[in-house]
């Protein structure tokens, strides 16, 4: 059952269309608010839910990164049938799998927000990599790891209603990390228009994992917005407003020069 709040959504509108991945552990819920801005601006929007989330957090026990790809995947192909030009926007793991999945899909423009560069930034992951060839073992004397309290949030209401799940599953944590170690081999590949957009306070994806990314695509035109005021999830943040005007900037843009 999914989780209330949590559910996927869809706004029609225009022949551009929007495909909004959430990050991990979270759900579409973080994404809601800018697809009501980008379908106010006339884009048709679809906010997807990736397997194994929004539901219940043993889910992401059976759940593999192709899996997530494969949610995109159903996402792309629903709005190929209804829309002209399609861009996809990720925040944190969504933006990753907004990158990697560009690399196979023919994305008009790709949004990365907050998105880490190669692996997580989790101090416990070097112990579950060495123990992956032991993977069944691990998870059953480690079956979920403390999510850490989201400590840079700008906005603690926000940080209350920011629907999660309350831990990180084990065998989800190191298929993000699998994810992510796809990247740089991705990056360089990439020829659509990107814009990377980072809080400076993010102190779950340090602002440095934005630098590498920009550095490492290989795309023609790449675009940089640098948040002051927020923590991580910058969408639920003080200067969401901001980022959500460069976004809507940004599709219009690249979207029309490609007529």
């Amino acid at each position: 059952m999914i989780l209330k709040g949590g559910e996927p959504f869809y706004l029609p509108g225009g022949p551009v269309a929007c495909l909004l991945i959430h990050g991990f552990v979270s759900t579409p819920q973080e994404m809601r608010w800018l697809g009501t801005q980008l379908n106010a601006a006339d884009f048709t929007v679809l906010g997807v839910r990736l397997s194994g989330h929004a539901t219940k957090a043993s889910d992401l026990f059976r759940t593999r990164w192709r899996d997530w790809i494969a949610s995109i995947e159903d996402g792309y192909h629903f709005l190929r049938n209804n829309c002209e030009k399609i861009a996809v926007v990720g925040m944190s793991l969504g933006g990753a799998l907004a990158l990697v999945s560009s690399a196979s899909l023919p994305f008009d423009c790709a949004v990365a927000i907050s998105t880490p560069y190669q692996s997580i930034p989790y101090h416990q992951l070097s112990f579950l990599r060495a123990a992956f060839p032991f993977l069944s073992f691990v998870q059953s004397l480690v079956v979920a790891l403390p999510k850490p309290p989201a400590l840079d949030f700008q906005d603690r209401q926000a940080a209350k209603d920011h629907l999660t799940y309350s831990v990180f599953p084990t065998r989800g944590v190191l298929e993000a990390d699998r994810l992510l170690t796809l990247m740089p081999k991705a990056l360089p590949s990439l020829n659509l228009p990107v814009l990377v957009i980072h809080s400076r306070r993010d102190r779950g994806v340090p602002i440095d994992n934005a630098e590498k990314l920009v550095d490492a695509l290989g795309s023609h035109q790449v675009e940089t917005l640098y948040i002051e005021d927020s923590g991580h999830v910058v969408l639920l943040e003080p200067e969401r407003q901001r980022a959500a005007n460069a976004i809507i900037e940004f599709i219009l843009n690249t979207t029309r020069l490609q007529q």
